[in-house]
């Protein structure tokens, strides 16, 4: 996985250059079954197309966190708890997207978790934004009111429940001791005072 979004930033920014020299390309990755982030992409590219930042993380409001399975939300806030606590950002990267612009495709494509810090390598989507936030570019977080899909929130608290509460738990693992392990070995950083 890790070397599939090394591979797709690199991509994307040689396109953008070749194609759109003179713009302020903005990649969003997102995960395909989350199609109702589509309707927030512009909220969530405005502040890079206007130039208050480079880097945007989407955040679930109150209602966005409602609809999510009560087990995965509960453990997907620990995750985020930390996020913050190693970067000072109060950031939502357990939702999953992150916008940036073309400018900072060079952290994703190049982004080495494994190599560097020791940690799983499929994480780079998570990685390569502390790094980001490390030197001091300019995040903004944007609410948003996305909703988990309803029938994939059936199904993971139906008939796929152990088998869900078992896979969420070792992603909050996994990401808790990745955000500790990135965020000391790249703290202090500008953002935290």
């Amino acid at each position: 996985m890790g070397n599939a979004r090394r591979e797709s930033a690199a991509k994307a920014a040689a396109y953008a250059r070749k194609n759109f020299p003179d713009s302020d390309s903005v990649f969003v990755i997102m995960e395909p079954e989350k199609e109702d982030l589509i309707r927030w992409i512009p909220d969530l590219i405005a502040p890079i197309v206007e130039g208050r930042a480079m880097m945007v993380f989407p955040r679930r409001n109150e209602d966005g966190w409602k609809s999510y399975p009560s087990f995965q939300a509960d453990e997907e806030k620990v995750a985020n708890m930390v996020f913050y606590e190693m970067t000072g950002v109060k950031a939502d990267p357990m939702l999953g997207p992150i916008v940036f612009h073309k400018e900072l495709s060079g952290y994703f494509a190049e982004c080495q978790p494994k190599e560097k810090y020791g940690v799983p390598d499929n994480y780079l989507q998570h990685v390569a934004p502390m790094e980001i936030i490390r030197d001091g570019f300019p995040v903004e977080v944007v609410e948003i009111g996305f909703i988990y899909p309803p029938e994939q929130k059936a199904e993971e608290e139906g008939p796929k429940f152990a088998e869900m509460v078992k896979k969420r738990l070792s992603q909050q693992s996994e990401l808790v001791q990745t955000y500790f392990k990135v965020g000391k070995t790249i703290l202090p950083h500008p953002n935290i005072v």
